[in-house]
C-alpha cells in the first residue's frame, strides 16, 4: 500500500523553498491588508454622527463653545443651546460668521463665484442690525461648507443659484427695513399666518412668511442636490422686524383655483406643460413627500413650467394609508396628496426621449441618496427630520429606485398606484358618494382630498351617505394601532 505523507509536513516542506514561500507570504499579506480594509469601510459607514457638542463647535468656533461652558457653568453642550448663545453673545456670533465666510471666499480660489461672494460680504456689512447680518453671514457660510463638504451640492450651477437667492435676500432686507411689516400687503390664507409682499417702486421684490420651522428652506435645498429646484420656490431663512422669517424671491406665475379637479372641466382645471417637466416635477414631488397640492397651490410659469410656492407641508411620515378613529368617526391619513396624479398627462405613458431622461434622474438620486447623512448631519443644516420622516423619505427613495420605467407602458399615476397599492382601494365607492356631496363629479384624488383634509365633511352628507363612507374606509384600508398612530400624526 502506498504510504501518505502528513500534509502538515509536505506544506512545511514546501515552505522551506523559497520560490514557494514568497509568493505565499505575499499572498497572506494582501489577504491581511484586504480584510483590514473592509473593516475599514465597514467601521466608516456605520460611524456614529457626530455629537451636537461637536457639531456646535464646527460652527460657532471651540473659543465661542468654552466662553458660553463657562458662563454657564456646565462642561459639555448636549442640548439644543445655539439660539442661546446668538442671545449671549451675538456680536461674537457675528464676527465668528464673518470670519468664517471671508476664510470660505478665499478657498473658493479666483473666478466668478469668489467675485460674487466678495459683493455679498460688503452688501451684507450695508445691513442695519446685527441678527439681521448674523441671518445672512450663516447663508453665505452654509452654502459654501454646502459645496465644499457635500458632493451632490459641489455643481458650481448649485452654488450660483444660492448666492443668487442670497443677493435677492439682502436686496429685500434693505427695503424692507424702511417701513413696517404689516404696512406691506398681506397675501396667502387670511385664516393663518400671514405671508407680506415686500414691493416698492412698482415692483414685487419678494416674500416673507412667517414659520415655526425650516420646512420650505429644506425642501429647496434638497431639489438643488436632486437637479430640480425649478419646481419650488427658493427658500432662505432671514431675520427682519423682530423675527426669523421664511424669505422667497417673487416669482410671476399663474395659480389654478379651487380644491377639487372635476374633470368635466380638464383646461380650465389643468396646466399643459412639457413631458419631461411634468415627470420631474411630480417625482420631485413624490420623493418629498408633498401633502398639500391641491389646485390652489398648483403654479406654472411664463416659461410654462410647473411652481410650486406653498412647500409647508412635505416630508410625510406615512408610507402607506391609515385609518384612525376618533370617537365614532374615522380620520383617513394618507401618504401624499396631489390632484396632478388625476390630470391626463399622469395617465399618458412615457415617450422614447423621456424615459430616458427619467432613468437618467433616477441614477443621479442614487447618489443624493449616499449623500443624504452628509446633508442632515451637517454642522450648518437646522432642519432635522424625525426617525419616522427619515424612514419615509428613504422608503420613497427605495420605491423610485426600484421602478422599471418602460417607454410606452408607464404611466406615472402607474408609479403612484404601485408606490401605494391602497391609495384608490374602493375608489369607485367612494368617489360616487363624494361627487354627490360635493354637487358635481371630481377626480378619485378630490374624493379622497374631501374625506381625509375637509373638516366636518360628514356634516355635508346625509347620515346614510355618510355612513356609507364609514363603511367604505373601514373595509379597504387598514385601522392604525396606537402605536402606528403615534408615528403617522
Amino acid at each position: 500500500m502506498p504510504r501518505y505523507k502528513n500534509p502538515l509536513s509536505i506544506m512545511m516542506t514546501a515552505m522551506s523553498d523559497k520560490k514557494v514561500i514568497l509568493p505565499i507570504f505575499f499572498i497572506v499579506l494582501c489577504g491581511i491588508f484586504f480584510i483590514f480594509l473592509l473593516g475599514r469601510i465597514e467601521s466608516v459607514s456605520h460611524e456614529p454622527c457626530v455629537s451636537f457638542h461637536e457639531k456646535l463647535t464646527e460652527r460657532y468656533g471651540s473659543e465661542l463653545i468654552d466662553l458660553y461652558c463657562q458662563k454657564q457653568g456646565i462642561s459639555h453642550c448636549d442640548s439644543e443651546i445655539k439660539h442661546q448663545i446668538e442671545v449671549l453673545f451675538p456680536e461674537k456670533v457675528m464676527h465668528r460668521f464673518k470670519t468664517h465666510a471671508e476664510e470660505l471666499v478665499k478657498r473658493l480660489g479666483k473666478g466668478k463665484a469668489q467675485t460674487t461672494c466678495l459683493i455679498i460680504l460688503k452688501n451684507i456689512q450695508k445691513i442695519q442690525g446685527v441678527k439681521e447680518r448674523i441671518s445672512l453671514y450663516f447663508s453665505l457660510c452654509k452654502a459654501l461648507r454646502f459645496t465644499f463638504d457635500i458632493p451632490c451640492f459641489r455643481d458650481k450651477k448649485i452654488l450660483h443659484k444660492q448666492l443668487t437667492l442670497l443677493h435677492q435676500a439682502i436686496v429685500s432686507l434693505s427695503i424692507s427695513a424702511q417701513r413696517e411689516l404689516e404696512e406691506y400687503k398681506a397675501i396667502g390664507n387670511p385664516s393663518g399666518m400671514a405671508s407680506f409682499l415686500v414691493s416698492e417702486y412698482k415692483k414685487n421684490w419678494g416674500v416673507y412668511k412667517h414659520r415655526g420651522h425650516l420646512t420650505e428652506l429644506a425642501a429647496w435645498e434638497l431639489s438643488l442636490a436632486l437637479g430640480c429646484d425649478t419646481c419650488f420656490a427658493p427658500s432662505s431663512s432671514v431675520y427682519s422686524h423682530g423675527k426669523w422669517l421664511i424669505y422667497q424671491p417673487f416669482q410671476k406665475a399663474k395659480f389654478l383655483r379651487g380644491l377639487f379637479f372635476m374633470p368635466s372641466e380638464v383646461k380650465k382645471q389643468t396646466f399643459r406643460v412639457s413631458e419631461w417637466n411634468f415627470w420631474q416635477s411630480n417625482l420631485l414631488f413624490f420623493l418629498v413627500g408633498h401633502m398639500d397640492l391641491t389646485q390652489a397651490n398648483i403654479g406654472m410659469t411664463k416659461n410654462k413650467t410647473l411652481f410650486i410656492c406653498d412647500n409647508e407641508d412635505v416630508f410625510s411620515n406615512r408610507d402607506h394609508c391609515y385609518l384612525c378613529r376618533s370617537e365614532q368617526k374615522f380620520d383617513l391619513k394618507l401618504p401624499i396628496m396631489n390632484m396632478m396624479i388625476d390630470w391626463p398627462q399622469a395617465k399618458e405613458p412615457l415617450s422614447r426621449s423621456c424615459v430616458k431622461k427619467v432613468q437618467k434622474l433616477v441614477q443621479n438620486w442614487k447618489k443624493v441618496k449616499a449623500h443624504l447623512p452628509l446633508y442632515l448631519d451637517h454642522p450648518f443644516n437646522d432642519f432635522q427630520l424625525s426617525q419616522e420622516k427619515l424612514s419615509a423619505l428613504v422608503s420613497r427613495f427605495e420605491k423610485v429606485l426600484a421602478m422599471d420605467w418602460i417607454q410606452g407602458k408607464t404611466t406615472f399615476q402607474d408609479f403612484i398606484l404601485t408606490a401605494y397599492p391602497r391609495l384608490y382601494a374602493g375608489i369607485d365607492e367612494l368617489a360616487f358618494i363624494t361627487s354627490k356631496a360635493i354637487g358635481c363629479h371630481v377626480s378619485p384624488m378630490s374624493s379622497l382630498l374631501f374625506i381625509a383634509k375637509c373638516r366636518n365633511w360628514s356634516n355635508s352628507l346625509s347620515q346614510e351617505d355618510s355612513q356609507s363612507i364609514l363603511h367604505c374606509l373601514e373595509k379597504y384600508h387598514e385601522i392604525a394601532d396606537d402605536e402606528a398612530l403615534s408615528k403617522i400624526r
